[in-house]
């Protein structure tokens, strides 16, 4: 679905693809990034604009949020499924309330999210203090 609509939006724009390859280009010189995310985020809200142009005003923003909300869900699912491990491992190997363990690996992951989604914008050097000898 997602590279079929890649396709159509691609189509749109230069009429005159042919093959195979012509798609695959086309599709790379539109969306250059190569991550899976990038390319959900910038494709299917472009498929549901069409949908709403194509179709009577609102259906392509009920199936966006429609989307959206079945993509968080399946996100939340899975993490909880591989969190469940790990609080699982600590509580019963260090005796130590399942709470806590909940509340500090919530706290972890949180910083390390803030790391990752700010690692390009914050200088590393602002963590690290500076010697002067």
């Amino acid at each position: 679905m997602v590279f079929g609509s890649a396709g159509i939006l691609v189509h749109k724009q230069n009429p005159g693809l042919i093959t195979i390859d012509d798609y695959t280009k086309a599709i790379d010189e539109a969306f250059p990034k190569n991550d899976v995310a990038s390319f959900i985020f910038n494709v299917f809200p472009q498929t549901f604009n069409v949908i709403n142009k194509q179709t009577f005003v609102g259906f392509g923003n009920f199936l966006g949020i429609l989307f959206f909300t079945a993509l968080l869900f399946a996100g939340l699912s899975s993490i909880i499924a591989m969190i469940e491990v790990v609080i699982n491992k600590i509580f019963s190997n260090y005796k130590v309330k399942e709470k806590q363990v909940i509340i500090i690996l919530m706290n972890l992951m949180a910083a390390i999210g803030l790391v990752l989604m700010f690692k390009d914008n914050i200088p590393i050097t602002l963590f690290v203090p500076s010697f002067s000898w």
